[in-house]
C-alpha cells in the first residue's frame, strides 16, 4: 500500500484491523521507508517468513527510492534515515545502517508512536484517500473513534453491510452523518442498517426474554423503535429460527424495514449475580472514565488529561480468587505510559452502576464486590491477539473478546500485570 500514492480507498474487515495498519506504520517508519528504497523485506521480518511467502513478495518489490522520499517526509524523518550523504535515493547502497539502540519495550497494538506527524497519516501518505470502509460499530467503535482522532482525520469511514457467515443481514442506507435544521446542527455517529427481507427471515426476542429457552419472539412490524432484541434469522441454507447472538436497537424504518444499530453479543455479558452487564454498558462506562477529558496521574505525580485507552478486557472474578465474593475484573491498557488511580478505579465502578442499576442493586446489598481493574503493560492486548491468532484464529476475522472466558486468556493478561 505504501507504494502506491493515488490509493484511494482502505478496506478490510473492521476498523480495528485498519487501526492496526496505522499503528505498525507509526512503530516502524524507518524501516519501512528503508524497504521502499530497496524493493527489499527487512531481514528481521524475512526471518520470520516462510521462504515461499518471503520469495512471492519479494518477487512484487523493486527499489523505489522516490516514493521512499514521499513517504519518509509524510512519517516526519528527515533524509538522512535513508541517506549516507546528499539528497538523491539511489538505493540499497545508500542506506544508512540501523542506529544501535537498547531493547525496546513492546509495542502497543494501539499507540500514538512517532510524533503530531500521526494526525491525518492516511492523507499525508496518500493524498487521494477518499474513503475507509470496514465495521466500526459495537466494540469495533472503539478503534474507529481512534482513528478518527489520529490516523484518518477527516476521512469518512462507511460500513456498507451487516453481515455474518450465516449470510446478508442488512445494508447501510443510513450512514453517521451531521444534519443542519432550523439553525441546529445534529450528528449521528452511528450506522442505521436495514435489514434485507427477501435475504432471511427475521424475529426478534426482547431482552428481558433472552435467558429462556424458548422465549416468545416479535415480527419486524411489531418491534418498537428505541427497543433492543436479540435477533433471530431464517434462512435458506437451512437455518430454521436460529439465534446467533447479536442484540440490536431499532433504529427507525425504511418503508416497513426495520432500521438497526448493532449494539453487542450475547455471550459478551457480564453476569456473576444475574445482573446481566452488556458489553455496550462496560464500554460505555469505561469510556467515560478514560476518555481524554479525564483527568489521570502521570508517573511524576503530575496531573494529566491526554490519557487514552487502548484496550480493555473483563474477566467475571478471576478463578484463583473463586472463594471471594463474586466481582468483575477489567483489564486495561493506557497509553503514553498513564498510570491508573484510585479515583479511576472508584469512577469505573459507579459508571457501571449508573449503566446497569440491577448491578448497583448488588453492590449495594454487598452481593458483588466493587469491580476490580488491573493495569496491564504496553503490548499486552496484541499478544493476547498473536495468541488468538497462533490458536486458529483468522487475522482479519480476529475479534478480541471483550469477556474473556478462557484461563488461558485471562493468565496470558494477569501475568502482564504493571508492576
Amino acid at each position: 500500500a505504501l507504494r502506491d500514492r493515488k490509493l484511494g480507498i482502505l478496506e478490510a474487515n473492521f476498523s480495528s484491523i485498519v487501526y492496526t495498519l496505522f499503528a505498525q506504520i507509526s512503530r516502524t517508519p524507518r524501516q519501512l521507508v528503508r524497504d521502499l528504497a530497496t524493493g527489499k523485506i527487512d531481514p528481521e521480518i524475512c526471518g520470520r517468513l516462510p521462504p515461499e511467502t518471503r520469495a512471492e513478495l519479494e518477487g512484487q518489490l523493486s527499489p523505489n527510492p522516490v516514493r521512499a522520499k514521499e513517504v519518509a517526509a509524510a512519517l516526519g524523518l528527515s533524509d538522512d534515515v535513508i541517506l549516507k550523504t546528499g539528497s538523491n535515493i539511489t538505493g540499497e547502497s545508500s542506506l544508512l545502517p540501523s542506529p544501535p539502540s537498547s531493547p525496546a519495550p513492546r509495542p502497543s497494538a494501539m499507540t500514538r508512536d512517532v510524533d503530531a506527524a500521526t494526525t491525518g497519516l492516511a492523507r499525508k501518505l496518500w493524498p487521494d484517500m477518499k474513503l475507509l470502509l470496514c465495521v466500526s460499530t459495537g466494540a469495533f467503535s472503539l478503534y474507529a473513534e481512534k482513528m478518527e482522532e489520529t490516523f484518518t482525520k477527516g476521512i469518512p469511514n462507511y460500513s456498507p453491510i451487516y453481515g455474518a457467515t450465516e449470510g446478508l443481514i442488512a445494508v447501510n442506507l443510513h450512514p453517521p452523518h451531521t444534519v443542519a435544521k432550523a439553525g441546529a446542527t445534529r450528528e449521528r455517529k452511528t450506522s442505521l442498517y436495514t435489514l434485507v427481507p427477501r435475504a432471511m427471515v427475521f424475529e426478534f426476542i426482547d431482552t428481558k426474554d433472552m435467558h429462556l429457552a424458548q422465549p416468545p419472539t416479535r415480527s419486524s412490524r411489531e418491534v418498537k423503535v428505541g427497543e433492543e432484541y436479540e435477533l433471530v434469522m431464517t434462512n435458506l441454507s437451512g437455518f430454521c429460527r436460529y439465534r446467533f447472538g447479536d442484540v440490536v436497537r431499532i433504529g427507525g424504518f425504511h418503508h416497513e424495514a426495520p432500521m438497526v444499530e448493532f449494539r453487542y453479543r450475547t455471550g459478551q455479558m457480564l453476569n456473576v449475580r444475574g445482573e446481566k452487564t452488556s458489553e455496550t454498558m462496560v464500554m460505555e462506562s469505561i469510556r467515560n472514565v478514560f476518555s481524554r477529558s479525564s483527568p489521570t496521574m502521570k508517573g511524576d505525580g503530575a496531573s494529566s488529561s491526554s490519557s487514552r485507552l487502548v484496550d480493555y478486557a473483563c474477566a467475571e472474578y478471576l478463578h484463583r480468587d473463586a472463594a471471594a465474593t463474586p466481582h468483575y475484573v477489567v483489564f486495561v491498557e493506557l497509553e503514553d505510559g498513564s498510570k491508573l488511580t484510585g479515583t479511576d478505579v472508584k469512577a469505573l465502578d459507579l459508571e457501571i452502576q449508573r449503566s446497569n442499576p440491577i448491578y448497583k442493586s448488588f453492590r449495594v446489598k454487598g452481593a458483588i464486590e466493587p469491580a476490580r481493574v488491573v493495569q496491564v503493560n504496553s503490548g499486552a492486548f496484541l499478544g493476547l491477539r498473536d495468541t488468538l491468532i497462533a490458536g486458529g484464529g483468522a487475522a482479519n476475522q480476529l475479534k478480541i473478546p471483550r469477556v474473556l472466558r478462557r484461563k488461558a486468556d485471562v493468565d496470558l493478561l494477569w501475568n502482564e500485570k504493571c508492576s
